[in-house]
């Protein structure tokens, strides 16, 4: 933790863990910390197929501001009683170099399995929560309002 740490390999996809995912190949690049410290810093890749680029945010369990009318769930799913939001930060190449943070670092594909040669340099480090959220009907009605 705190130090920069580089790593290269090879990997082959497998099922997805995540619920709903189940038909989605995953190659888990960098897994969960017991510690829930984040990732941050630079992967490259060249994979066998198109692949996009997820990194996990586990969202802080005690967060009462996250609640269903703050907008678009989608792309937040419930495992083993907490809360993983998915962000995809590249859409299907088979190659390519991005900057992630995040708890886990993935690369998705359709249900075709598929192998995929990495080098990553990164850091892991704990992150301070800061919540700032409202609701996003109390800000359309905020700015109805405004409006009148």
């Amino acid at each position: 933790m705190g130090s920069d740490f580089v790593w290269k390999g090879i990997i082959s996809s497998d099922t997805s863990i995540l619920p709903g995912r189940e038909s989605t190949q995953s190659a888990v690049i960098l897994p969960p910390r017991e510690d829930g410290a984040m990732y941050a810093g630079i992967l490259t890749f060249q994979a066998s197929r198109p692949v996009d680029a997820v990194s996990w945010n586990i969202l802080d369990p005690a967060n009462v501001t996250l609640s269903e009318d703050i907008g678009d769930r989608d792309d937040v799913i419930p495992v083993q009683g907490l809360d993983i939001a998915l962000n995809e930060l590249d859409t299907s190449s088979e190659s390519g170099s991005i900057m992630f943070t995040g708890n886990v670092l993935e690369l998705a594909g359709d249900d075709d399995p598929f192998v995929v040669t990495y080098n990553v340099k990164a850091r892991a480090d704990n992150a301070s929560q800061i919540n700032e959220v409202r609701s996003l009907v109390e800000s359309a009605d905020s700015e109805e309002e405004q409006e009148d």
